[in-house]
């Protein structure tokens, strides 16, 4: 609706949606279910049709709007549901699997929407997702004790100090950020 003296202006941000895969749990810990996770969904669609063109896909830790964001780089997981199955095959699971799915309703825009597109990507590869939408409070608490779900969302804004970050601490390597973090090793070490 127009309202007069209003005028609505849409900015980029610093904002990511993310989905993410437990490698300390089966069966993320085989990179191969992992990759056929990243192309059974369609990011593009996603960002078309559920967030109105409203954000970008990013294919790195970093958002345009940061120092060291490369935007040459190219999406390596490509939406393509068949080499998901291709790849659910070769790590053992020709008939897919079953997973818990977890995420904080409300915490981004159009998450419950996007959840559930995931959910429906990952069915069509073969990945039967159990969703469990738990408040945010709880999520966090979860988050913070490694108590989530092999697959849950969530999102992350760059800069400040959400769960100990540490700037550029992902840019470096597995171990040596680790420490920054966590004494425990990341769930994205090894991706």
């Amino acid at each position: 609706a127009n309202t007069a003296g209003v005028h609505v202006v849409w900015s980029d941000g610093l904002q990511r949606e993310r989905l993410a895969l437990r490698q300390d749990m089966k069966p993320f810990d085989d990179l191969r279910v992992r990759q056929a996770v990243a192309h059974a969904i369609d990011k593009n669609a996603i960002i078309k049709n559920i967030l109105g063109g409203h954000a970008v896909p990013i294919h790195g830790p970093l958002v345009p709007l940061e120092w060291g964001y490369d935007k040459n780089l190219k999406d390596p997981y490509p939406y393509n549901p068949a080499r998901a199955r291709e790849l659910l095959a070769q790590a053992g699971h020709p008939n897919g699997f079953a997973v818990d799915f977890e995420y904080a309703p409300g915490i981004t825009p159009k998450n419950n929407e996007t959840a559930e597109a995931v959910v429906n990507y990952l069915a069509a590869a073969g990945i039967k997702a159990k969703v469990n939408a738990i408040d945010y409070g709880k999520f966090t608490s979860k988050s913070r004790t490694r108590a989530l779900a092999p697959l849950n969302t969530s999102f992350w804004t760059g800069g400040g100090n959400f769960h100990g970050w540490k700037p550029f601490a992902i840019l470096i390597d597995c171990e040596k950020s680790s420490a920054l973090w966590n004494p425990k090793p990341r769930y994205w070490c090894n991706a």
